[in-house]
């Protein structure tokens, strides 16, 4: 490949950025140049990019879809991470004119899947994308290492994607974060990285107070403001309400558009 592309799913989370920065310093490990191509971006994904672009190597890396598209290239290749699905993936276009394509995801799979890739890496089982660039990560090459930033990009997905290694953790999933420990990672910042403005806190936690308790297992609670990233915010407090005794199941509904 001349040029490669690294993209992941559209609203970008801590996961699909990881990975796309751990491929991105594979490429960098064999003297190959790659872009991250990245849309719509979570507040935590933002932040961790923030980071990332203090560091010379990262300066011109973030790109979009369209600036992508306008590069020449005689072989390039598009590697897409953290979905398999060609209509949440963040640079689609690129999805249909690029012939060579790598595939490496963690999520089960589902109807809708993107044709024939050149290499597949799709493993259900684990607990994040990040999780899996890691493994990989360390037997690419001897003496592979991340720098903290980098670490820290890849460690975070890790950390939201097993709810701070609460969920779907494996013997795996720990040697991954122990290798990215020893590259640097500062985890009271990744916490940091992962904090509410107060905005966003006192939404979660009014959509928790509204919350009904149903037969007992089942919290059910809305947010009904108009809001630009309404998704997230009911997401956060699902997340939240599952904290709650006894509560199997929980649902936030939230108004997108119209």
């Amino acid at each position: 490949a001349d040029v490669i592309f690294v993209t992941g799913h559209k609203n970008s989370d801590a996961d699909s950025l990881g990975a796309s920065v751990a491929v991105c310093k594979m490429a960098s490990l064999f003297e190959k140049k790659a872009y991250i191509i990245i849309g719509e971006m979570q507040s935590a994904t933002k932040r961790l990019v923030d980071e990332l672009k203090k560091e010379d190597a990262y300066k011109d890396v973030f790109i979009t879809e369209q600036t992508a598209l306008q590069m020449e290239s005689n072989s390039p290749l598009l590697v897409v991470v953290d979905t398999h699905n060609p209509l949440y993936v963040d640079a689609p276009k690129l999805v249909n004119e690029i012939e060579n394509i790598v595939l490496i995801d963690h999520h089960r799979r589902g109807e809708k899947y993107i044709d024939k890739p050149v290499l597949t890496f799709h493993e259900p089982y684990a607990s994040s994308a990040c999780e899996m660039v890691t493994e990989v990560f360390q037997y690419i090459k001897d003496g592979a290492k991340l720098s903290p930033k980098e670490a820290q990009a890849v460690y975070a997905g890790m950390v939201l994607d097993t709810k701070n290694f609460s969920m779907k953790t494996g013997v795996r999933t720990f040697e991954a974060a122990s290798f990215l420990r020893r590259m640097g990672v500062d985890t009271v910042n990744v916490k940091r990285i992962f904090q509410n403005d107060m905005s966003m806190y006192l939404k979660r936690a009014k959509i928790v107070a509204n919350a009904d308790n149903y037969l007992g297992k089942f919290a059910i609670s809305y947010w009904d403001e108009p809001e630009e990233v309404a998704n997230i915010i009911a997401s956060q407090a699902a997340d939240e309400l599952l904290n709650i005794t006894d509560i199997k199941a929980s649902f936030v509904l939230c108004r997108t558009e119209d």
